[in-house]
């Protein structure tokens, strides 16, 4: 195979998914442009560090499961379903300690937090166990290289977030119905998404150990929260130090700023699959090889990408 075949089989993955990216996060600003007109300020800024909470610091819990599945569903070659279950397993159990933290979180800083709407509390407590279910099928797809379908699932999320706002905004909804609609849009997704997933079969491999995969989703998590810190932690301590409304117009300005997080994330998840079977299947001065490659490539399409950006 050659040079060109090889860039091509591994640009598939990630400019498949860079298209649902992409309407995920134009529906994601019409989301927050809407969102910023229909509500006060006080609402809209409560309502940004709902989101900051949403998707740095929850949708970051189970990116990593989401990785893990591709990986393991990617290796089996068809017979996922002993470690795809292990990784479901671990994910479940994990569900219950995090919604743990989020009533935790809630009742230690009782009406500051997110001030005081039981509707947001609500949707916080709905979002934890639906990203977590998205990203999950998401893995599970891209496991198998279905990219269309992963995409589907990011730009169904995208395009329920942008439609839902606008009828929020027509009917002068509150500002707790803005939240449920960040809760209930993935749980929308995986049911668009659902055509494409098909049951995992059984594996005649013997049963998988859980402790080699709980190692790997613990240094996943760990490097995760890491990257969270870094990238979104801005908007709540604008919060913590700020008031709403200053936390409502830093977020204007930082959702422009992290649009291009959207599609190193596709990136990313376009690559895994295609890489892990390389390196099962190929040499490793092969799999560095290629390696070198897509990594010279992306650099160069992401310089490129500054200039408009900038």
């Amino acid at each position: 195979m050659g040079r060109g075949e090889r860039l091509a089989r591994y640009a598939r993955g990630p400019a498949t998914l860079s298209v649902g990216a992409g309407i995920l996060g134009v529906g994601s600003y019409v989301f927050l442009t809407v969102a910023a007109r229909g509500l006060q300020p006080v609402e809209f800024g409560e309502l940004s560090a709902l989101w900051a909470m949403l998707f740095g610091f929850v949708a970051g819990l189970w990116y990593p499961f989401e990785q893990e599945t591709t990986r393991v569903v990617a290796v089996s070659e068809g017979e996922p379903a002993p470690a795809a279950r292990v990784v479901a397993g671990i994910q479940l159990a994990t569900t219950v300690p995090a919604l743990g933290l989020v009533v935790l979180f809630l009742a230690t800083l009782g009406d500051d937090a997110l001030g005081g709407v039981v509707g947001l509390f609500v949707a916080l407590g709905l979002a934890v166990p639906a990203i977590g279910l998205a990203s999950y099928q998401r893995g599970g797809l891209l496991g198998r290289r279905r990219y269309g379908w992963a995409a589907w699932q990011l730009a169904s999320d995208g395009l329920v977030r942008a439609v839902g706002v606008v009828v929020l905004a027509l009917t002068h909804a509150t500002v707790g119905w803005y939240g449920a609609l960040l809760a209930v849009s993935p749980f929308v997704a995986v049911l668009l998404a659902a055509p494409g997933w098909t049951p995992l079969t059984e594996s005649r491999v013997a049963a998988v150990p859980w402790r080699p995969i709980l190692s790997d989703l613990l240094g996943l998590l760990a490097g995760s929260y890491l990257a969270i810190v870094l990238f979104n932690v801005g908007p709540l301590l604008v919060r913590l130090w700020g008031d709403a409304e200053q936390t409502g117009r830093f977020m204007a300005m930082f959702v422009i700023a992290r649009l291009p997080l959207f599609f190193a994330g596709a990136v990313v998840s376009g690559l895994l699959a295609t890489f892990v079977r390389a390196y099962e299947q190929g040499t490793p001065e092969s799999f560095r090889r290629s390696s070198r490659m897509v990594a010279t490539a992306v650099g160069a399409v992401s310089l490129i990408a500054c200039v408009p950006l900038g």
